[in-house]
């Protein structure tokens, strides 16, 4: 009999033991932040490399309506969404998906890191050097690139999307 009262008492324990030590950590998120970017200063940065620079894992990116000047955006957050939103986010006039300009030189994105969403988004690189649009690294596994439309023009060579086996 004491040997299953103390059975009982190891139990209760332990399970009071793992539920504080989930209250004192918090709950984990299903969901990380969302984070907003508009061109015209309406949302929490002005550009698509600064806002994934500060992004963490599970964070969500929404780029409002817009052009974008960018290159070279590189993605090492896992589980991060980059999400056009075909609307301005705040006083501003843009309308239609956002637009990314890779200026005619190298990438616009490269992704490296596992389970990135990127959706949503006009993207274009016209020019001398410009060779690829979206950059898939070989560690980023189950990654999804829908609903963009991808422009990429070379004398020589283009690609949309680079996927590296």
């Amino acid at each position: 009999m004491n040997t299953k009262k103390n059975l009982i008492i190891f139990f209760l324990f332990f399970f009071i033991l793992i539920n504080s030590y989930t209250f004192l950590q918090g709950t984990p998120a299903s969901k990380g932040t969302i984070i907003t970017v508009d061109n015209d200063g309406d949302g929490d940065y002005t550009t698509i490399t600064e806002a994934v620079l500060h992004a963490g894992p599970g964070d969500t990116i929404e780029v409002y309506s817009g052009t974008y000047n960018e290159r070279l955006i590189n993605i090492t957050s896992e589980d991060l969404t980059l999400q056009g939103i075909a609307h301005e986010l705040g006083n501003g006039t843009d309308t239609g998906r956002p637009f990314i300009d890779g200026g005619g030189l190298f990438w616009i994105i490269s992704v490296m890191a596992p389970n990135v969403t990127i959706t949503r988004f006009r993207m274009e690189n016209q020019g001398e050097t410009a060779t690829i649009l979206i950059n898939i690294e070989k560690s980023a596994l189950g990654c999804t690139i829908s609903e963009n439309a991808l422009i990429a023009t070379l004398e020589s060579f283009a690609s949309d999307i680079k996927v590296d086996a």
